[in-house]
């Protein structure tokens, strides 16, 4: 299968944004998993309520249309780093994880 001029640069362009797009995830993953729903006015909550903050943070997980691309991205990249030979992989791993040329 040829690739034409446009799709081999979207291509190169979503490895080379791997690493990014890993860290972005997981950065705001952490921030997600950090916010606690601490009670600050004294009253006793339903057990498993959650507080404005966490449920802010889920619909912004959702909506976020740079976070849905990355997410895209990165899921492209593994599903074709499965599909390619041991060489291919290596070329990856070196070049667009370990940034050596």
């Amino acid at each position: 299968m040829k690739l034409t001029r446009e799709e081999y640069r979207e291509a190169k362009g979503c490895l080379k944004r791997y690493n990014y797009n890993c860290i972005k995830i997981l950065d705001i993953r952490s921030d997600i998993i950090s916010i606690g729903s601490p009670n600050l006015d004294g009253m006793p909550k339903a057990p498993y309520t959650i507080s404005d903050r966490v449920f802010n943070s889920v619909v912004r997980l959702q909506e976020d249309k740079d976070l849905q691309n990355a997410i895209k991205e990165y899921k492209a990249v593994l599903h074709a780093i499965h599909l390619v030979n041991e060489d291919s992989k290596a070329i990856f791993n070196k070049q667009y994880q370990l940034g050596q040329s």
